[in-house]
């Protein structure tokens, strides 16, 4: 199987379009459960999908990491602009 997923990653990724949009990138993912796996587990999985008006590859797993920071960054955020001079609060 890693050979499979080693061969996967090798080959280029095609172009996101209306005819593999919701397909997953590396392409083993779409056939095999257990490749599936284990590129969600490396975060290495991406799915073609239509944002906006443009066709897109997105990743399927998030960092939890990055998740913790951005909602630290965005509750200081919203903690400083409460304690802005000339900004009144909304009881």
């Amino acid at each position: 199987m890693c050979a499979a997923m080693a061969c996967a990653e090798s080959s280029e990724k095609p172009a996101c379009k209306a005819s593999n949009n919701g397909e997953f990138w590396p392409q083993q993912a779409n056939v095999s459960r257990e490749a599936f796996q284990q590129f969600v587990q490396n975060g290495e999985l991406q799915i073609c999908t239509l944002v906006v008006w443009k066709y897109k590859w997105e990743y399927l797993t998030v960092n939890v990491h990055d998740m913790s920071h951005n909602q630290h960054s965005a509750a200081g955020k919203k903690a400083s602009s409460a304690n802005t001079p000339g900004l009144r609060s909304s009881d």
